[in-house]
């Protein structure tokens, strides 16, 4: 693409690709035969339990005046919210991540 391109050139200091690769509008789903519909089920959730703890964390750290409180009031209150979502929905989410760090 034209904006790639520009990137390379001016600050990879390269030459710009010929042109940039192109993939199928549903390249996810080609690549791990899953269908649109059900990626995006898969995701709903997630991108629920996301926006609820962005709307809950911005109200809080509204009323706080002090910016480093902010900071950590809004850590602590995402912390908490997601404990407690994982927890009540029983997702998944809380044991992959703790295998994940395990694992590290």
């Amino acid at each position: 693409s034209r904006v790639m391109g520009n990137y390379h050139a001016r600050f990879l200091g390269g030459k710009a690709p010929a042109r940039a690769p192109t993939y199928p509008p549903h390249y996810t789903g080609k690549l791990i035969q899953v269908g649109f519909l059900t990626q995006m089920r898969d995701l709903i959730p997630t991108l629920i339990y996301s926006l609820t703890m962005g709307a809950i964390v911005w109200t809080i750290v509204q009323l706080l005046p002090d910016n480093i409180l902010r900071l950590s009031i809004g850590i602590i209150v995402g912390i908490v919210y997601f404990l407690a979502i994982t927890k009540l929905t029983r997702s998944a989410d809380l044991r992959e991540l703790l295998s994940f760090v395990k694992a590290k």
